[in-house]
């Protein structure tokens, strides 16, 4: 097998074999165009080809050949050592691998130590590479080269459904702990040599889903935010896209509703955070703000300028809906109403209130973090019992109580109550409609992660029913500039 490093080397192979048109719709996703309305991520970055692949032929019974494609972990290696080579001739950002080979449930560098060692090279010169995930569908197994160490794997998500305000895994994607990422990768649009069989307009674009689509998303995100913020390391980069990103573990399919929990990649969120933009909000004058929250338990939706859950008659249980957050060091506000009838002195009653630094397990959506709640007991006898409030640490759905107090206020019953947190390294401080009403030590078990707003429902209790809303939502970030 021969190797060149000429001009054109890295140029498709002819478009009648297979798959030929691949690294292009790839490339032009990355950084494509731009053309009329159509532009890659980074559009206006430079592209460095670099072929991998070999035309293997196969001579059938009738004598005619099938052409197809083929790679080796020798030939991936290859590429990416003339990636290192060429590493301060450019400024490259990321190394794009949309290619998946093998299954693995783990890390796979035993199997590919050259791979391991390359990838490690590219990282400490401050490369990050990127490979997706692969595409059989499973909850296990990933493909080879995202199962390197070192590799940023990434699996794919569908389009937004603007009706139900959720967002996809697309069923296709590979999932386990190595995967860190989800982009676009569903019926996406992207450039193919002129003559590609998939062409159904006569322009030069096809649509296709993999996570081979996803995967540029992310190398192009790289591009982006290396340009904006040329002293950030990977890490850096990684970690925002991680924690800026929108919670996607829906699948549309009613059979296995749920997969990994992983973040959708936004990259004006990660920009935001890396620049340290100190406040973002949602009013809700507008349902698509919807958007930016993640409906983990029961259905949400935005109306009256309000968000707040969509209830069945029926309802029992606790709803949760939450939004990204970077900062270790922030405030969090918002106006939470929670209505319910006023019952008599011991009927059971709902608590409302928020979680932050929250993270959620694979699949099973339990979360952990740390939860700030409201119980209001309006017939008490005592006024100075009529409203408890609680801070807990919640460790994979189990509660440690951190503090605890009675009170005959600040909080209303059945109104408008703006709550307040404030974190920061030493402890968490709730405050009720302008009063400090609790506090409790910072333990630092959970550093950062989703914002989220939390009741609970039993239709069987008027008591515990009612209604739910949020608005008026503010995240300042108190965090030092990176």
């Amino acid at each position: 097998m021969t190797s060149s490093t000429a001009k054109g080397s890295g140029v498709n192979c002819p478009n009648d074999i297979p798959l030929c048109y691949h690294g292009t719709s790839v490339a032009s996703i990355a950084a494509g165009g731009p053309v009329g309305t159509l532009r890659g991520v980074a559009s206006g970055a430079g592209i460095i080809a670099i072929q991998v692949f070999s035309v293997v032929s196969k001579t059938n019974t009738d004598g005619s050949i099938d052409k197809s494609l083929s790679t080796q972990n020798a030939d991936i290696v290859s590429g990416l050592d003339r990636v290192y080579s060429l590493r301060k001739k450019f400024k490259i950002a990321a190394v794009n691998m949309s290619i998946s080979g093998g299954r693995y449930t783990a890390a796979c560098d035993a199997s590919d130590p050259a791979g391991a060692a390359s990838v490690a090279a590219l990282r400490q010169a401050g490369v990050a590479v990127i490979a997706g995930s692969g595409n059989q569908g499973s909850d296990t197994e990933i493909g080879s080269p995202a199962c390197l160490s070192g590799v940023i794997a990434v699996a794919a998500s569908t389009k937004p459904d603007e009706t139900k305000q959720i967002e996809y895994v697309w069923k296709g994607s590979d999932l386990n702990s190595l995967v860190k990422l989800l982009a676009p990768g569903a019926m996406v649009r992207s450039a193919v040599p002129g003559g590609t069989s998939c062409i159904t307009d006569g322009k030069p674009y096809c649509v296709n889903s993999g996570t081979s689509l996803a995967t540029p998303h992310v190398a192009g995100a790289f591009a982006v935010l290396k340009g904006a913020f040329p002293n950030a390391s990977n890490d850096a980069i990684l970690n925002a896209l991680e924690c800026s990103g929108k919670i996607v573990d829906q699948t549309g399919d009613n059979a296995n509703p749920y997969r990994l929990a992983l973040p959708r990649i936004d990259l004006l969120g990660a920009y935001k955070w890396l620049k340290r933009t100190q406040k973002r909000g949602w009013d809700f004058s507008k349902a698509a703000q919807s958007s930016d929250w993640w409906p983990i338990f029961g259905k949400w939706k935005v109306s009256d300028g309000q968000y707040h859950p969509n209830l069945p008659a029926n309802a029992l249980g606790s709803v949760m809906s939450a939004v990204s957050n970077c900062a270790h060091v922030f405030d969090v506000s918002a106006d939470l109403t929670r209505k319910t009838a006023l019952g008599g002195e011991f009927d059971p009653r709902p608590h409302y209130g928020l979680m932050i630094d929250a993270q959620f397990g694979s699949l099973s959506r339990i979360a952990s973090g740390y939860m700030f709640l409201i119980t209001q007991w309006p017939k008490d006898p005592n006024p100075a019992l009529r409203v408890q409030y609680q801070i807990f640490r919640v460790d994979s759905g189990s509660s440690t109580l951190l503090a605890s107090t009675y009170s005959g206020g600040p909080a209303i019953f059945n109104a408008k109550n703006t709550v307040r947190i404030s974190s920061d390294d030493t402890s968490h401080k709730f405050y009720v409609n302008g009063q400090l009403v609790l506090s409790a030590a910072n333990d630092g078990i959970y550093q950062s992660g989703q914002v989220v707003f939390y009741t609970d429902f039993d239709s069987s209790f008027p008591t515990r029913f009612g209604t739910f809303t949020v608005d008026n939502v503010t995240i300042t970030t108190k965090d030092p500039p990176p």
